[in-house]
């Protein structure tokens, strides 16, 4: 019985404890929750179980109060400076002020006077003006007189024409002055004088009677084997045309427009021109004539040939090549070889985009250009290199933009 332990519960957490029966009423720790509790003494007999005690009320912990912080002490009051002792000033006597001048009656601003008469300023201003304007005139007259004495300003030269090629004919001057003619004549127009001399030329039924009246560098055999030696077809209808001065060389071209009437001939219109050279009488250019109407440039075209022509034709040029047999014709253009403006081409020449005619025709400083009709001197030869089996008229140059050849 002595050696019995003892069991009991502790008050704080109500956990079940046994302990030897010698810790009787020794007061020690809760193994489980470590609150000091005391053992019971020992008892004899059995006595009733213990109710675990309740658990205690939680303790609300106490409200944190703020510290209460002092009150900051006042700030010393500050310490004034002594005031600074100012030096004493002498007391100055009082200056009177300067009395406002009276205002001006208007309302203007009050001249001030500087002693000189009104006078003698107005003179002032008049002479300085005059010295003004003498000053400026002379500034102009000088400018002037320098302009007058400078050399004329020359005319920018064009480029130079191709190497055997005229320059375009310069404008017409003043025609001289003619002799007075006796009491009851009347001036005959040169016109009218050109126009005699080509009516007696187609008229005419022989070559004798042409001769004095023609200009030509054809020889006598090849003339008297021409068209000139025979009578021509009835005009139907001769137009004048154009009027050119070469006043240096004193040349006066006439051109005519003569329709034919033949309807044997492939043509009926030709382009004529009748020449006056100086004082002389006016005379009918033959050649370029024989080229066309006496059928020297149509047998040139009809057979390729070694040997180059130089035609006088009107032509025509064209800015494209459509014959399909020309080779390489998307570089090349065409010059239609015609007997007038407006009528059906005699042959067709050829010639490159790069070539000097091209040059020409685009430059704008000759009387030449595509789509428009122009009598000039003409180089030909028969290409047979490019295509031997479609040989074909290729124009080298355009020699002259007249027909003075």
């Amino acid at each position: 019985m002595a050696s019995e332990p003892i069991t009991f519960f502790c008050q704080a957490c109500g956990v079940k404890l046994t302990v030897p029966r010698e810790l009787a009423g020794v007061v020690g720790p809760c193994p489980s929750c470590g609150s000091q509790i005391q053992a019971p003494p020992p008892s004899f007999g059995s006595p009733p179980p213990l109710q675990p005690a309740p658990p205690p009320p939680p303790v609300e912990p106490a409200p944190h109060a703020p510290p209460v912080e002092p009150a900051p002490a006042a700030p010393p009051a500050p310490v004034k400076p002594a005031p600074r002792q100012l030096p004493t000033r002498e007391v100055q006597a009082e200056v009177p002020a300067r009395p406002m001048p009276e205002p001006v009656p208007g309302g203007g601003r009050r001249r001030v006077s500087t002693g000189t008469p009104r006078w003698f300023r107005n003179l002032a201003r008049l002479l300085m003006l005059g010295l003004f304007l003498l000053a400026s005139g002379a500034l102009i007259y000088g400018i002037l007189t320098i302009l007058k004495k400078q050399p004329p300003v020359e005319a920018p030269q064009h480029a130079p024409p191709a190497a055997g090629l005229k320059s375009p004919p310069a404008p017409a001057a003043e025609e001289e002055q003619a002799p007075p003619l006796p009491d009851g004549l009347e001036p005959v127009s040169p016109w009218k004088e050109a126009e005699a001399t080509l009516e007696k030329f187609l008229t005419a039924k022989t070559l004798a009677e042409r001769l004095p009246i023609i200009e030509t560098k054809t020889s006598p055999e090849d003339l008297a084997a021409s068209c000139l030696a025979s009578a021509l077809p009835p005009v139907r209808k001769m137009v004048p045309e154009q009027r050119e001065t070469n006043p240096i060389e004193r040349v006066v071209d006439f051109y005519y427009t003569v329709e034919f009437d033949a309807a044997d001939r492939p043509e009926q219109t030709y382009t004529l021109l009748v020449r006056t050279r100086g004082s002389s009488p006016p005379r009918v250019v033959a050649d370029p004539f024989l080229d066309t109407y006496g059928g020297r440039l149509a047998a040139y075209a009809a057979t390729p040939s070694d040997k180059g022509g130089v035609f006088q034709v009107v032509v025509y040029a064209v800015a494209s090549c459509t014959d399909p047999n020309i080779p390489e014709r998307e570089k090349k253009l065409t010059l239609k070889l015609l007997s007038a403006d407006n009528t059906k081409e005699i042959a067709r020449a050829y010639f490159g985009r790069q070539s000097k005619i091209s040059e020409m025709l685009e430059d704008g400083n000759y009387s030449l250009s595509y789509g428009s009709a122009k009598a000039c001197t003409v180089m030909l030869r028969w290409n047979t290199e490019d295509n031997p089996e479609h040989p074909f008229l290729e124009a080298i140059a355009i020699k002259d933009l007249d027909w003075n050849s």
